[in-house]
């Protein structure tokens, strides 16, 4: 059934693609005056720069489906999304000051201990690959976690952005987590109760690397992820990219299910027909198969095989649209379970990473 997959979300809103400059001017709202180092990025990229003294700032901020981000310590963050509206145009940007509110007061003692939650928080969030284990979050005591007993979720936030330190891939990333959810079918964090996983952020990337030393890492570390699926996809490459597409557990060709168009510079992954199974009795006992047998059918999910890396993939939108780093929107219009499902935080790279390492 649906509920029993652990699907993983990452809520990242932009399209990247290099060349629009955007330039403004960062402003505290109450006093009017400029905010000195508040930090300007493009969401999920390596693209981050700092206001002056006077509050000015320019970033080379792609095209315009990509999202920017002003940050600035005691003052709440701002998004601005569709940038081609603000091209050629000196923006002003305006921050409010963070409030203080009481936090709520919890009665009687948690079921967990925060070392049991901070434990299951790590493996969903930042992961247990390779990659993930060479992670280490600087202000780990910045974590709020929670597990409310009424809902059976586990949920986290964080007082600033977390500074991540990824040995592995060799990067430092700041991550502004908004959400993070655990939804289980009982009051137990063991993942044979998880239902549901997802966490959504921002996050700038900082390189570590010098003389290309992590170069060999970041390609197989996007082998065989989404945005090498998604390009994949759009690119009808699955023969020279070796992936796999399986329907019911046989191979199927993927123009039968997918149309490919060109959409305002991306692709369009238009869904013709959902991924379906037969059930028909043969013996007293249930088979699925392929074939319509007795007239049932009931949806069941596309998986995909990438090097014996077997995964679930569930288009939950008719419309997916992906850009020329393998990127796509609705973020929420794709679900992966397997091996797709465990990438977390720490498998992580830019959004941008596919054309640098073209170049």
């Amino acid at each position: 059934m649906k509920s029993s997959i652990a699907f993983f979300f990452l809520l990242f809103t932009s399209i990247l693609a290099h060349g629009q400059i955007i330039e403004g001017r960062v402003i505290d709202k109450e006093t009017q005056t400029p905010l000195d180092g508040a930090t300007v990025y493009i969401d999920g990229t390596t693209m981050v720069t700092i206001t002056n003294a006077l509050g000015f700032f320019s970033i080379d901020a792609g095209n315009g489906n990509n999202t920017l981000i002003v940050s600035y310590v005691g003052f709440e963050s701002t998004r601005l999304e569709n940038l081609s509206q603000y091209q050629n145009k000196k923006l002003k940007i305006y921050l409010d000051r963070e409030v203080n509110s009481l936090e709520e007061v919890v009665i009687g003692k948690s079921i967990f201990t925060r070392k049991e939650m901070l434990t299951v928080f790590k493996d969903h969030f930042i992961g247990t690959s390779k990659a993930a284990r060479s992670c280490k979050i600087v202000n780990e005591d910045d974590i709020e976690i929670r597990f409310h007993v009424g809902s059976n979720e586990l949920r986290a936030s964080a007082k600033k952005p977390l500074k991540i330190i990824n040995d592995y891939l060799e990067y430092e990333i700041n991550f502004e987590l908004l959400e993070f959810v655990q939804n289980y079918s009982a009051k137990s964090l063991k993942p044979y109760y998880l239902r549901k996983s997802y966490f959504a952020g921002s996050t700038f990337y900082k390189d570590l690397s010098k003389n290309g030393k992590a170069d060999k890492k970041r390609h197989n570390t996007f082998l065989g992820s989404a945005p090498h699926l998604m390009l994949t996809l759009v690119n009808e490459s699955w023969k020279t990219e070796k992936f796999e597409l399986f329907v019911a557990g046989f191979v199927v060709d993927p123009k039968d299910y997918f149309q490919i168009s060109d959409a305002l510079g991306m692709k369009r992954i238009k869904l013709l027909k959902q991924p379906q199974r037969s059930a028909g009795k043969q013996s007293g006992k249930i088979i699925i198969t392929t074939d319509d047998l007795d007239g049932k059918t009931e949806k069941t999910f596309f998986n995909t095989l990438y090097k014996e890396r077997q995964s679930i993939v569930d288009f939950e939108d008719e419309n997916i649209y992906v850009d020329i780093n393998g990127n796509y929107s609705p973020i929420y219009g794709i679900m992966f379970g397997g091996y797709l499902g465990t990438l977390k935080a720490g498998d992580m790279l830019p959004r941008d990473y596919y054309q640098n390492h073209k170049k």
